[in-house]
């Protein structure tokens, strides 16, 4: 049980799950043994064939080595070493101070030689960026600061940042000074935080294709089978009110009540499995699924939905159009549940190399702070299934003006 948790947390978390929304969050998690540890908290609901929750799905990850990456990202910002250097062009002399030296692994006699400094930056295109960021110095007076890699004196590759100023006299560039900064382990720390980043990626990526999988299969089975018996059963009544030798009018009245009970459970079922994953989706693709879903949000609500779309008909990848359909449909729920407007505008373009969604509303807005809460969950979900397809989101409302949510989905279509 997270133990940061409020009780009143927990029941929202639950009152989202019932609502068929994923919640991700970070918790502190205690061991058997009473310690406590960081974990990011990944859940989402499995309904039965009832459309029922019949438990949650969840992943649970120890973030404690990420949270130290980023406590030494945050030392490294203030305490990596700085050196400073200087070139006297007319003595053509080379000054490194003592942190310098030690940057670049040199013995403390170690005397500098001007025309092998650019040698020392790793050979290809870090070599190219020095050789042009020096001559604009030099002859434009234009400064410079970029991150690069150096082959220290022992051979060793580490990272630096160097930045580069010059001093003129009469129109001529007399002097060029910087300094190095040692930034190798603030890099390294960069790199471990994008891998755990990736990994926490593809545990988001997997469990929203288990649970998309799982509705799938749920769905089928509902809408195949369980719709198959209830409609042999209708058939078995019918005959059966047919072949009646007498019938006086209870009966008649009980097996009409029968028909019309399973007629109304067919549409349910109907219903309950389109929820679950429209079968639209699977078999005419993402528009005319956006298409299916504004008429059903018009069906159930007091909200005009205009959709419209550069395209009609586009094969998408199984999770590009999964994600952006629920996406979608979480957009259109936000809309009816808080936004008190009247009207939706949509708008997908599908473009070669990316997809951009666009739902705006004339409702009465939201503010940023609303806006970037973790109990906001609905803006949770849909930022955490942008992120999965490695997109981008963009909100934009002000109060009484209304909201509009752009994303960008990038995607390269197959010719």
């Amino acid at each position: 049980t997270p133990s940061e948790a409020t009780y009143e947390q927990a029941i929202q978390i639950m009152e989202e799950l019932k609502k068929g929304q994923t919640w991700s969050g970070e918790f502190k998690l205690r061991k058997k043994d009473g310690t406590n540890f960081p974990a990011q908290v990944t859940n989402s609901p499995i309904y039965d064939e009832h459309n029922k929750l019949s438990g949650i799905i969840g992943i649970s990850s120890d973030i404690t080595e990420k949270q130290k990456l980023e406590d030494l990202l945050d030392k490294t910002n203030h305490l990596a070493r700085i050196g400073n250097w200087e070139v006297d062009i007319e003595k053509a002399s080379v000054y490194w101070s003592p942190v310098t030296r030690e940057i670049h692994e040199a013995d403390p006699g170690y005397e500098p030689d001007l025309s092998k400094g650019i040698d020392f930056y790793k050979e290809g295109e870090n070599r190219d960026r020095i050789r042009k960021c020096v001559q604009a110095c030099i002859n434009h007076g234009t400064p410079w600061d970029e991150e690069l890699q150096i082959v220290t004196l022992k051979g060793n590759l580490k990272w630096i940042r160097t930045i580069g100023r010059a001093e003129f006299t009469d129109g001529r560039c007399t002097r060029v000074y910087g300094s190095f900064q040692d930034i190798d382990e603030k890099k390294k720390a960069e790199e471990n935080l994008l891998a755990i980043n990736s990994e926490f990626h593809e545990l988001s990526t997997n469990l929203q294709n288990v649970r998309e999988e799982e509705r799938m299969r749920i769905a089928r089975e509902i809408h195949d089978e369980l719709g198959q018996q209830i409609t042999g059963l209708k058939m078995d009544l019918s005959q059966l009110n047919l072949n009646l030798p007498c019938k006086d009018v209870l009966t008649t009245e009980l097996i009409n009540g029968m028909l019309t009970l399973v007629d109304e459970t067919v549409v349910s079922i109907r219903r309950i499995s389109a929820n679950l994953r429209p079968a639209v989706l699977d078999d005419l693709g993402l528009v005319a699924a956006m298409e299916w879903q504004s008429r059903e949000i018009e069906k159930r609500s007091n909200i005009k939905v205009n959709f419209t779309s550069n395209a009609d008909d586009v094969a998408l990848p199984f999770h590009i159009s999964t994600g952006l359909f629920r996406i979608y449909q979480e957009t259109l729920t936000n809309a009816v549940r808080h936004s008190n407007g009247h009207t939706v505008n949509a708008d997908l373009q599908i473009k070669p190399n990316s997809i951009t969604l666009v739902v705006a509303d004339d409702g009465k807005g939201i503010d940023e702070e609303h806006a970037s809460s973790k109990k906001t969950f609905g803006l949770l979900g849909i930022k955490e299934r942008t992120f999965i397809l490695n997109g981008t989101i963009d909100i934009e409302s002000k109060r009484g003006e209304g909201t509009t949510i752009r994303v960008s989905v990038p995607h390269v279509l197959s010719v």
